[in-house]
């Protein structure tokens, strides 16, 4: 749901094709599965880097335990970014060198992560961890650490960069239904987005750093007046997108109620650590 791009899947069938071409919104459907699969899989490595670091805590807490093999959950696959280039040519030279650009980013990023989350796989199988206390595993982990927020920067910019070239060819129609319900969408994500972007995953969880529970607080209220105007817009729209939009809603209330368990799970016992909220995160974005 936190995918920034999900609303791009809907646009094409939200927004009736005017200006926009059906090899056009190929094109941006193809830009925007290099940033939703890569998202996917750069999200599992983060969620292995959790659980893989706090194995290692409790190893070196305990030596007669079994260190657990570490295997990277990544799968990096090239072919959805060059697709995107070879079509990407249907947008003209002016909108997909920008486009190209900004995906070879989030595809060069993606790539390195993957290489990082394998050698740190490969690190574990061949035990060299027993001949480093684990200062090749430190490295890794910032290295790895260090490449997310790459390519959470790269990412963004994709999709600065989709949803300026979409507007360029599909201009918005406030006389238009499907366009006002598309804007409305679209804004939502934003606030939903820009919440997650306060949050940080705390890799040594023992530590408690605290989150921002006072800001979610009050997001989640704010937010049950924009989902309440996005049920009362009641905008009158055709099929496929008279099921898409209450769905939309359907998982924007899902989400709120996973935030709100998350801040009224929030009791003293767990404010020794990091973990709840680390395990929040994870559950929002997956």
């Amino acid at each position: 749901m936190y995918r920034y791009f999900c609303l791009f899947l809907l646009l094409s069938h939200v927004l009736p094709a005017q200006s926009l071409t059906e090899l056009q919104q190929k094109a941006l459907h193809q830009y925007m599965e290099v940033a939703n699969r890569s998202a996917e899989e750069v999200t599992s490595i983060g969620k292995s880097m959790q659980s893989i670091y706090a194995d290692v805590n409790l190893y070196k807490k305990d030596k007669h335990r079994r260190m657990r093999f570490y295997t990277c959950p990544s799968e990096f696959i090239e072919s959805i970014y060059q697709l995107a280039i070879k079509e990407g040519a249907s947008l003209g030279a002016s909108n997909s060198g920008g486009l190209n650009a900004t995906a070879k980013s989030v595809n060069d990023s993606w790539k390195q992560l993957d290489e990082k989350c394998k050698a740190l796989e490969i690190y574990f199988r061949l035990e060299d961890y027993q001949k480093d206390d684990f200062k090749g595993f430190d490295v890794l982990v910032t290295e790895i650490l260090n490449l997310i927020q790459e390519y959470r920067t790269a990412k963004d910019r994709l999709a600065g960069q989709v949803e300026k070239t979409f507007y360029k060819l599909q201009p918005h129609n406030a006389s238009n239904a499907n366009h006002v319900a598309a804007k409305l969408m679209l804004e939502q994500i934003k606030r939903e987005k820009a919440i997650i972007d306060l949050w940080t995953c705390n890799l040594e969880e023992g530590t408690h750093t605290g989150w921002p529970v006072e800001k979610i607080q009050q997001h989640v209220l704010e937010n049950d007046k924009q989902i309440g105007k996005l049920k009362s817009s009641k905008p009158t729209l055709k099929y496929p997108t008279s099921t898409m939009y209450p769905n939309f809603i359907e998982g924007l209330e899902s989400l709120q109620q996973t935030k709100r368990n998350g801040i009224d799970e929030y009791t003293y016992d767990k404010r020794s650590s990091d973990k709840h909220s680390n395990d929040v995160y994870f559950s929002l974005i997956n």
